[in-house]
């Protein structure tokens, strides 16, 4: 069995993340939604247990996107030709990303809205 370095996984971290940006316009899309984000939850005073949760789905969405890029270079190895099965994964993968960020959205905005609540904003 090889055991790679730790700075041989890193690289090869890097690599993939750097790739998946490269490649991916929805992977550009969602750095964008972390500055977006990150900045928000900056200029609203987040406390400690509402920045652990934005942090965490915003790194929950770039995970599923990782993982949706990952099996669609799978299925794409796989089956080279158009097929149907094919089809049903990427889409289904594409669909997980979907509605992972939709509800990361979904709850961050109602942090937002706690936060205009408790100025009497709303």
């Amino acid at each position: 069995m090889h055991v790679k370095s730790k700075k041989t996984s890193l690289k090869e971290i890097l690599f993939g993340l750097k790739n998946t940006i490269k490649t991916e316009f929805s992977m550009r899309l969602i750095f964008f939604v972390w500055i977006f984000m990150l900045l928000t939850s900056y200029i609203f005073c987040f406390d400690y247990f509402e920045w652990a949760i934005t942090i965490m789905l915003l790194g929950l969405i770039t995970a599923t996107e990782l993982i949706n890029t990952s099996l669609e270079a799978v299925v794409d190895l796989i089956s080279p030709n158009i097929h149907p099965l094919a089809k049903i994964a990427k889409d289904t993968a594409s669909a997980a990303t979907a509605i992972f960020s939709t509800v990361a959205f979904i709850s961050f905005v109602s942090i937002i809205i706690n936060k205009l609540m408790e100025v009497g904003i709303i």
